[in-house]
């Protein structure tokens, strides 16, 4: 960022290069040192930096394993690798080897962090200097490249989409296809199990299922890992339209003497109320147990009957690491008397 400014000392790049380039943990790390050499228009230095940075990605190089603290991934490193490469526009380098290695590693994982999703779209961006000369039709008629479309299912049900590369340049299409499910999944995940009950205040068990109106919960998520292992985690608890969150605090805060039966785990980053949902992250060490639960508070507001949707949680830089309880029902009658 300093290079891309002119703010860089190019006297301490050069040393990074040539002397402590080793001294870099990952080969993100010597890609940025390399790209900052790019942008000052060193590129005998940058070629030979990016080259290790490349080098040692294909070898597994630094931390490579799932659980890293800082919050990268292999695929993470990757495509961060990929764009430095592709921003100095140095030709000497096989851009099209590092988008293979990219989207192989990409097809073999279910789910992405934000780390990863944000350092492919910036290396797709990278890229797209090399689609001057590139040209397309959509159903006959010339079209901008790159090309984003975002269509319903009752837009190519009558007839398919077709899409003409007209030019020689090589073109990748991608497509994401979302959808609701038509039956809730079931409870499961991998690497995680994840439960949700409910208590009244004094610390007897409560059914959801059936709750007055202004009656006062406290939910517990309580969570279960498979092994002892470092994580970031995000616990998200969607609530049911009728509730509201009248305390998003009792595990951050640590007082849980209001609820002497309650026992939770008091060392969360953060808690979050929003309106639709309560929001816990929690960062887990390799030597801490392997179960803790969090809780909030709740009042049932609106009567009627609602859908209660699943908790989850999260590790949000291994999202392959995730679980979700059940979905469910609640249904609110009332009016009753204000506890």
């Amino acid at each position: 960022m300093l290079a891309r400014n002119g703010k860089a000392a190019i006297g301490d790049l050069r040393y990074y290069a040539e002397s402590k380039l080793n001294n870099f943990a990952t080969p993100l790390a010597q890609a940025q040192i390399g790209a900052a050499l790019a942008l000052y228009g060193d590129k005998a230095r940058s070629g030979s930096v990016l080259k290790v940075a490349i080098d040692n990605l294909q070898r597994h190089y630094g931390p490579m394993l799932a659980g890293r603290e800082d919050y990268g991934s292999t695929l993470r490193d990757q495509a961060a690798v990929l764009t430095l490469v592709a921003e100095s526009g140095d030709k000497r380098f096989d851009v099209k080897t590092l988008v293979d290695d990219v989207a192989t590693t990409r097809d073999n994982r279910r789910y992405i962090s934000t780390q990863e999703q944000g350092w492919m779209l910036m290396a797709a961006a990278a890229m797209m200097s090399d689609l001057s000369k590139a040209s397309i039709d959509v159903d006959g008629n010339a079209a901008d490249v790159p090309l984003y479309r975002k269509l319903l299912g009752s837009d190519v049900s009558p007839r398919p989409l077709v899409v003409e590369n007209t030019s020689d340049v090589a073109l990748d299409a991608a497509l994401t296809l979302t959808g609701i499910p038509a039956t809730p999944e079931p409870a499961g995940g991998e690497g995680f199990t994840i439960t949700r009950s409910y208590f009244n205040t004094d610390g007897s068990e409560a059914d959801p299922t059936t709750v007055g109106q202004n009656d006062r919960l406290v939910v517990v998520l309580r969570v279960l890992a498979d092994k002892q292992r470092f994580g970031r985690l995000m616990v998200v608890d969607p609530l049911p339209a009728g509730f509201e969150i009248e305390n998003p605090n009792i595990s951050r805060s640590g007082d849980t003497s209001a609820y002497e039966w309650l026992k939770v785990e008091t060392n969360v980053a953060h808690t979050e109320a929003r309106t639709d949902r309560f929001v816990a992250a929690v960062t887990r060490s390799a030597g801490d147990p392997l179960e803790f639960s969090v809780a909030y508070g709740v009042r049932a507001v609106s009567p009627g009957q609602f859908v209660h949707p699943a908790a989850t949680v999260e590790d949000m830089y291994d999202p392959d690491r995730q679980a979700h309880t059940d979905t469910g029902s609640v249904e609110i009658v009332g009016p009753t008397t204000t506890k």
